[in-house]
């Protein structure tokens, strides 16, 4: 228990255990393997739809440029870190 009242589930993609759902097993899979075969072979419709959000997510050219920017700051922070050092 983390005290804050909130139930945490902790999912692990090379677990072993054989009482989930297969839904959840897609998931995991999906976790672990996202490619579009993958999800091509999936029975369910979750995987499907997260992975038509997250090509959605992938394609969109804001999210690029805002990640490139992230990138730049920590490879700016990472040499004012080296520089501080010496």
């Amino acid at each position: 228990m983390l005290n804050d009242e909130a139930e945490k589930i902790i999912l692990n993609t090379k677990g072993i255990m054989k009482d989930l759902s297969d839904e959840l097993l897609e998931f995991l899979a999906y976790v672990e393997d996202s490619r579009d075969d993958v999800v091509a072979n999936a029975n369910g419709n979750l995987i499907k739809s997260i992975h038509k959000r997250v090509q959605k997510f992938k394609n969109d050219v804001s999210v690029e440029v805002e990640y490139m920017t992230l990138l730049e700051r920590d490879r700016e922070k990472i040499e004012e870190g080296k520089k501080r050092r010496l």
